[in-house]
């Protein structure tokens, strides 16, 4: 089965799984591309006009599965202490590599300057419902309140100075709203490293972090109206620079005439419906990850308190909504 993408990049190439043409550059650059499959979603990184292209691809081929294993709540490697491990010793103090505890930092960072609407702890909320996706059947509110009990990330306990984590016994820690952009980032920093600026790293449907395209004219990206699939809500011109979105548009089902899908608003349990799709660009893609996914659950008014330094696409009804 072919899914339309929320984002899709509109490049002067011929683009896979379009229902157009584009015309053609009379100077074709030299195109590098791999996919990848990491954080449960294919990942393709395209560079341009780059000299031992496959070794720079190897390396980052190498980036997405260290920080795969590290991001996995399911399964435990032997080499590396991960999310998994975490789950499976909550309430213990757990040793772990400098890797990981960044990336505990990270998310915790992210929890309070989002007031708690990126919440690392979410684990078991998100597990009940993507198995009511997949029934599409509604939880029950016993459900939901029994698993809100153990999401107060503000008890997680990090010792940068011992190196150890403990999350809350009985918690489940799941950073699948940050992954793609965290591990977006370091691949941005490894291109960066050897001045790599002409790339396009497009993560599953929904986020795209693009450098300078091989003519240094802006990469064109297409947002989806996810009410009509065959249209654009509107086109971005993108240069060193992010966007992700959040949309229902692929993992929903409807019961007495309410949208039930997979972006959970942290304070209560349930999804929302305040907007169709939320965009956000900028420059840093954890930043992007992270905000398109809480700031679907918040009003416009908590959305203008945040800080960050980037620009929202809020859509409703096939209307930008955020002035």
């Amino acid at each position: 089965m072919i899914f339309k993408k929320l984002l899709i990049v509109l490049l002067c190439l011929f683009v896979s799984g379009c229902e157009f043409k584009i015309q053609i550059d009379k100077e074709e650059p030299k195109v590098s591309s791999r996919v990848y499959f990491a954080m449960s979603t294919s990942m393709e990184v395209t560079l341009y006009n780059v000299n031992s292209a496959d070794k720079h691809l190897d390396a980052i081929g190498d980036i997405y599965k260290m920080y795969d294993r590290y991001f996995d709540p399911y399964i435990s490697y032997s080499q590396i202490v991960n999310l998994h491990t975490l789950n499976a010793n909550s309430g213990k103090e757990v040793v772990v590599d400098e890797s990981l505890l960044e990336i505990i930092e990270t998310s915790l960072w992210y929890y309070e300057k989002t007031n708690g609407y990126f919440n690392p702890l979410l684990g078991d909320v998100t597990q009940i419902w993507k198995e009511a996706l997949k029934s599409k059947t509604v939880p029950t509110k016993e459900e939901i309140t029994q698993a809100m009990k153990y999401t107060n990330a503000s008890e997680i306990v990090v010792n940068r100075d011992l190196k150890t984590v403990m999350i809350p016994s009985g918690s489940k820690i799941d950073l699948g709203g940050l992954a793609k952009g965290y591990v977006n980032d370091k691949i941005v920093e490894y291109l960066n490293t050897f001045n790599i600026t002409s790339y396009l790293i497009s993560s599953g449907t929904s986020s795209i972090s693009c450098g300078i395209k091989y003519d240094n004219t802006p990469f064109k990206v297409g947002i989806t109206n996810p009410d009509n699939l065959h249209n654009y809500l509107e086109i971005v011109n993108l240069k060193n620079k992010g966007i992700s979105t959040s949309s229902y548009y692929l993992q929903y089902f409807k019961v007495d005439n309410t949208r039930y899908h997979h972006i959970i608003n942290a304070k209560t349990g349930y999804p929302e419906n305040k907007y169709d799709l939320v965009s956000v660009i900028g420059n840093n893609n954890t930043d992007l990850d992270v905000l398109s996914t809480a700031c679907y659950s918040m009003t416009l008014d908590d959305i203008k308190k945040m800080t960050f330094d980037v620009e929202y696409k809020i859509y409703k009804g096939g209307s930008n909504i955020y002035a």
